[in-house]
């Protein structure tokens, strides 16, 4: 991910032994950085980012729904109810139609 950021590992909570994979969070910094040209972007623009992430968790969909179940401690069916319920909200009505309690909002300020 580059510059900033912090390395994390995640892993089964019953068993953390399980290692379920490391990633990097974004740091404040790199947050703030990319925040004002994401403030800026049409509704459009945005349902098209979230379109393609919904699209990448459909593609990987088996593979994540055990990911979510290794990682919460979960049973399978409620990774799969997780996977869906992501799938779903990158597909919302309101970021089609660019309506909803934030489509009109072109600033937001972050907490600091």
């Amino acid at each position: 991910m580059g510059r900033g950021g912090r390395d994390h590992a995640r892993s089964h909570p019953s068993d953390t032994g399980d290692l379920i994979g490391r990633f990097r969070r974004a740091s404040r910094a790199q947050a703030a950085e990319a925040f004002p040209a994401w403030s800026r972007a049409t509704p459009k623009v945005r349902h098209n980012a979230s379109r393609r992430i919904g699209d990448g968790i459909l593609a990987r969909r088996d593979e994540l729904d055990r990911l979510l179940s290794r990682e919460e401690g979960k049973t399978l069916a409620e990774g799969i109810g997780e996977t869906a319920l992501v799938m779903h909200d990158t597909r919302r009505p309101g970021c089609r139609r660019g309506t909803g309690p934030t489509a009109g909002t072109s600033r937001v300020s972050l907490p600091t």
